[in-house]
């Protein structure tokens, strides 16, 4: 299982990634899923033992292109924020 998380804008996408990475999460910049269907192409991939983290970062941050963070459980993409 692991989560992607979606952005309306393409340099919110790579700036998160790059605050995730600073802080050693196992993230990686992947086009977005067909079937999430939002945003501008361009997401964050990230696993799901560091999904906190991110939900933390995202709190703390100001990601206003954020569209949704979806769980992918090996069949299909459930939105979960």
């Amino acid at each position: 299982m692991y989560y992607i998380l979606s952005f309306r804008s393409r340099s919110h996408s790579i700036c998160f990634f790059e605050k995730a990475s600073a802080r050693r999460l196992a993230v990686k910049l992947v086009s977005t899923p067909r079937a999430v269907q939002l945003g501008c192409g361009l997401s964050v991939k990230i696993p799901c033992a560091e999904i906190e983290c991110a939900k933390t970062m995202l709190d703390f941050t100001m990601f206003s292109s954020f569209l949704g963070l979806f769980c992918f459980d090996g069949q299909e993409y459930v939105r979960e924020m």
